[in-house]
């Protein structure tokens, strides 16, 4: 039975994609005969593994977790407690899966993983794409310099989304193999979703009006500001819409400029900010919803936009999400992104009820072909292959959706 010590900044709603997906991935390492850790630190209740996410059933002995306060500083999520753990127990494990880049349980896992000379897997979640780079620039240089470069070199893999989240980030010269293994939905979730009518009722009066959603972080790389501008469009066609932007702000003060931004183009009053949520108040505004925008200038799997096809909710993103050409080519949404063309589509979409049942149904068929048992068993086969094979550097060779391993460029 392969260990495997699956390591993160953070888990629960409050870490979004990442913080919710990883919980299921690990379920389904465990069901496919992996031994599974999966360690963590945590600020407070909202990302606290024991009140954010299900529990462990007795019948999922191959799966446990840990989870240790954070100390002082919140944004690096520093932990001495999880770096003592680690530091006793990191040499159990066969493999050690590192979620994320630039925090302390990475950074820790990083040095601890090297010091013990354990094999090692990186999965970016996006981290490495040029937008993403330019954010706390000055500090990722820094890091860069003294140690992600050398750590992400010595991988044993390095595991990417998309082929195109590898392609951006082929510019750095990682010299380490890499894989493309996509995220993946709990579709199981969205099975059964609120009566249409209760996120109306507590937010709009009852209002029948069209609501555009946008669900996520409140963050420089999501396009915000070409949606408001965009809907600023629509208004002249439909007067009547509200746009509800749901998700906290990354950092807190880019909510200020958002709001700022939709006062300056005249909408406020037709926007509704409601911060972060999640659980049922999440699903109750799915269900209310009538159309998912994500407008982002750099997405490589777009969890939200995967559970918005999951409630049968038609989409409209960008191109630069990066699965958008496949999305495209199987009528599951629809592509656009100067602020004039976003708005054309919502207010189609808004408008025509045979194309928002057909992207609702093709969306729903789309992300049934992501789901947790295919991830885990290309990772389960990936490990086989490190832990097998003394796995090297071999020119690239990457495609579809699921590849198991393959070189990088040297």
């Amino acid at each position: 039975m392969t260990k495997v010590l699956h390591l993160t900044p953070g888990v629960g709603p409050a870490w979004y994609g990442l913080g919710v997906g990883l919980d299921d991935l690990c379920r389904a390492l465990a069901a496919r005969g992996c031994f599974v850790m999966l360690a963590t630190a945590y600020r407070s209740g909202i990302d606290n593994p024991e009140r954010v996410l299900p529990p462990i059933g007795d019948r999922e002995r191959g799966y446990s977790r840990m989870a240790f306060p954070v100390f002082a500083t919140k944004r690096f999520q520093f932990s001495p407690a999880l770096l003592r753990w680690l530091a006793v127990n990191i040499s159990r494990f066969d493999i050690v899966h590192l979620n994320s880049l630039y925090s302390f349980p990475i950074v820790a896992g990083l040095i601890l993983a090297r010091r013990f000379k354990i094999p090692y897997v990186v999965t970016t979640h996006d981290v490495l794409a040029p937008v993403q780079r330019r954010k706390s620039r000055a500090k990722k240089l820094v890091v860069d310099s003294m140690l992600i470069r050398r750590a992400l070199n010595a991988a044993s893999a390095i595991v990417y989304s998309t082929p195109a989240e590898y392609e951006a980030a082929r510019p750095l010269g990682i010299r380490a193999p890499s894989a493309i293994v996509p995220w993946a939905i709990n579709l199981s979730s969205f099975a059964v979703l609120p009566e249409r009518g209760s996120f109306r009722a507590q937010f709009l009066n009852g209002s029948g009006c069209p609501i555009v959603l946008y669900l996520g972080r409140l963050a420089e790389k999501k396009g915000l500001d070409r949606l408001l501008q965009a809907f600023k469009k629509v208004l002249v066609v439909r007067p009547d819409a509200r746009l509800v932007m749901a998700g906290g702000g990354d950092p807190p003060a880019y909510r200020s400029l958002v709001e700022r931004w939709a006062e300056d183009y005249g909408i406020s009053q037709c926007t509704l900010f409601t911060g972060f949520v999640y659980g049922v108040n999440k699903l109750e505004l799915l269900a209310d919803a009538d159309v998912f925008v994500l407008p982002s200038h750099s997405e490589n799997f777009a969890v939200a936009m995967f559970e918005a096809m999951a409630c049968r909710l038609p989409v409209v993103i960008s191109s630069g999400v990066q699965l958008s050409s496949d999305i495209a080519r199987c009528g599951a949404g629809l592509i656009a992104d100067d602020p004039s063309d976003i708005a054309d589509a919502i207010c189609r979409v808004i408008s025509n009820v045979d194309l928002r049942y057909a992207l609702a149904e093709s969306g729903l068929e789309y992300a049934r072909g992501f789901g947790w048992g295919n991830t885990a068993a290309a990772l389960a086969t990936l490990y086989s292959e490190i832990l097998g094979a003394n796995l090297r550097p071999a020119p690239s060779r990457i495609s579809n959706r699921t590849r198991p391993l393959a070189g990088t460029d040297s």
